[in-house]
C-alpha cells in the first residue's frame, strides 16, 4: 500500500502541476489555489516518506545515496512550490522560468522515488512494508 501512496502522490502532482501550467492567462488565482494545494501535498508526501519510507531504507548501500537525493529534491521542491504560490498572490507576471524549475526538480523527484526507493521497499521483508505503510497510513488520516 506504501507503494501505492507514493505512485498515487507523484500522479496527483503531477496533475496539479499540469493545471497550473495549462491556467488560462492571467490565471493567478487559479495558479496561486493549485500551487498552494500542491504544496500542501508535497509537503505530506515529504512527511510520510521521512517517516515511513527514509528510515527503513538507511542501510540502502548505493552511490550516489537516493534517501539523501530524495530528501534534498523534497526540500527544494517544497521551497519552489510556496516561492510560486506566494508570487502568484502578489501577481507576479514573470513565474515561467521558477515553474520550469519546479518541473524539472519534481520529475527528478518522482525519478529517484520511483527507480530507487520504490524498488529498494520491494526488496524489504514483507514486515518492513508493513510497517512503512502503517507508520504511513497514521500519518496520512
Amino acid at each position: 500500500m506504501i507503494i501505492t501512496w507514493i505512485e498515487d502522490d507523484h500522479r496527483a502532482g503531477g496533475a496539479l502541476l499540469q493545471d497550473v501550467g495549462n491556467a488560462a492567462e492571467p490565471g493567478t488565482e487559479e495558479r496561486r489555489n493549485r500551487l498552494e494545494a500542491f504544496a500542501r501535498l508535497w509537503t505530506a508526501h515529504g512527511d510520510m516518506m521521512a517517516a515511513a519510507v527514509h528510515p527503513r531504507l538507511g542501510s540502502v548501500q548505493a552511490w550516489p545515496d537516493p534517501v539523501a537525493a530524495a530528501l534534498d529534491l523534497q526540500q527544494e521542491v517544497e521551497t519552489l512550490a510556496v516561492d510560486l504560490a506566494e508570487r502568484e498572490a502578489q501577481g507576479d507576471g514573470h513565474w515561467q522560468p521558477a515553474f520550469q524549475r519546479l518541473l524539472d526538480v519534481f520529475a527528478r523527484q518522482c525519478r529517484v522515488e520511483e527507480t530507487d526507493l520504490v524498488s529498494a521497499l520491494k526488496a524489504l521483508p514483507p514486515e518492513q512494508v508493513a510497517e512503512a505503510t502503517r507508520t504511513a497510513e497514521q500519518l496520512r488520516r
